[in-house]
């Protein structure tokens, strides 16, 4: 089997496990954790992270989220999107990764 061959099936393949992971964050409940969305919230508003807000977590987390929520406004769906969007890059990078360090292992 040729590479080219080769590659197209892996992409065929990364794509429906990409669709079948899709489907499955569609059916699974979501749950929105309160400091997702307050947080940034409260950012948005002025407050500064670890001096007005007490925030245990890495700041990546909740400065991402301010980014996200200062273009699209701060709401579950918004939240959701990007929460999915997350898991699916993700996704696409571990398979990439996974797919890089097999070929030179062959």
């Amino acid at each position: 089997m040729s590479l080219k061959v080769l590659l197209k099936k892996s992409y065929l393949a990364l794509l429906i496990l990409i669709v079948f992971h899709l489907i499955l964050l569609v059916n699974t409940k979501f749950t929105v954790w309160p400091e997702m969305i307050l947080y940034p919230w409260l950012q948005t508003k002025g407050f500064l992270l670890y001096k007005d807000i007490v925030n245990p977590y890495f700041p990546l987390l909740s400065l991402t989220l301010y980014g996200v929520f200062s273009l699209f406004g701060s709401s579950v769906l918004t939240l959701k999107i990007f929460t999915w969007s997350l898991i699916l890059i993700s996704d696409f990078l571990i398979y990439y990764c996974a797919l890089r360090l097999s070929k030179n292992v062959v």
